[in-house]
């Protein structure tokens, strides 16, 4: 399965990222995985149809996603199209909760979002996905959780230049994925904030996520989130590590996630020594960048 199919949601769930993070005691964050994309694109570069409301909005020509307002007759616009009323209570939740989100890509996608169910065999063990190519969730299920878990993913994705962008993850070209570890984890802690529904699946991946929200605070995380600004993130962590040990956090979490997705029956014992050694690299790094964070609080606060 390519790796802009999005996401695998299921405790029986498959899934593909290259192997290898810390299978040596020398660890290379380089080792079979994408480069960070650092340039993002301008809003010029949304353009989806020559007719969209939101191409000729003036406000949407030159700057960065992270800083456009839709306006709000735009948004009503949209939301008066055939929606379903999960989708509605979707966005309307989102809203009203947290009025100081960037939901430009949510209201960019929700305009060609296509609904359908799993049919092929193949997909059996999977509860839901989302497309990020095709803008397209596809269902085994009718649970609310599973579609608002696959809700989030198209809240926050966009396709540009080859490069696939869905909240913390990043797929480039041939090169691999990364951040899809976190991002899967934040995406049920997401569920979890908006609607109370904890979802059994990932949970190593939500206890990361739960911690790294706790350092860089929830409000910023999910601003990040929306923004599909797995870079921001980074800088976010940044202030308290080095970029190597962030880039070692971000794509060990990847690894668990590759390990989990992988050995739905059971992780075989060998792989259990991985995850057990993967899971405690990462919150060695976790705390050391609490305690920085902590250390740094403090001098501020004498000062």
């Amino acid at each position: 399965i390519k790796p802009f199919i999005i996401t695998f949601l299921s405790t029986q769930a498959i899934g593909g990222i290259a192997e290898g993070y810390v299978l040596n005691k020398k660890y290379n964050h380089n080792l079979k995985t994408a480069k960070l994309v650092t340039a993002r694109p301008l809003i010029k570069d949304f353009n989806q149809s020559q007719n969209s409301e939101l191409e000729n909005h003036p406000a949407f020509k030159e700057i960065p996603p992270e800083s456009v307002t839709i306006p709000s007759e735009i948004k009503q616009n949209i939301m008066g199209n055939q929606l379903s009323k999960t989708i509605k209570e979707f966005v309307t939740t989102i809203e009203e909760k947290n009025n100081n989100l960037n939901l430009f890509f949510m209201y960019d996608n929700l305009r060609s979002l296509k609904l359908s169910k799993i049919h092929d065999f193949l997909f059996t063990n999977i509860s839901g996905l989302y497309f990020i190519d095709k803008n397209e969730i596809k269902l085994m299920t009718s649970s609310k959780k599973t579609f608002f878990h696959e809700l989030f993913h198209m809240a926050s994705s966009f396709k540009r230049n080859n490069i696939y962008y869905c909240g913390f993850m990043q797929h480039n070209g041939h090169t691999g994925s990364i951040g899809s570890g976190i991002n899967e984890g934040y995406t049920n802690l997401l569920v979890e904030h908006y609607f109370g529904l904890k979802i059994r699946s990932y949970k190593n991946e939500v206890m990361i996520a739960r911690q790294i929200e706790n350092i860089i605070g929830r409000e910023k995380m999910e601003q990040l989130y929306f923004q599909a600004n797995l870079q921001g993130l980074i800088g976010e962590l940044c202030k308290y590590s080095s970029l190597d040990e962030v880039l070692k956090l971000i794509q060990t979490v990847d690894y668990i996630n590759y390990i989990t997705l992988n050995h739905n029956l059971g992780v075989i014992p060998i792989k259990k020594i991985y995850l057990d050694k993967s899971m405690t690299l990462v919150q060695e790094i976790i705390d050391n960048i609490s305690k920085i964070k902590n250390q740094n609080n403090l001098k501020f606060e004498k000062k």
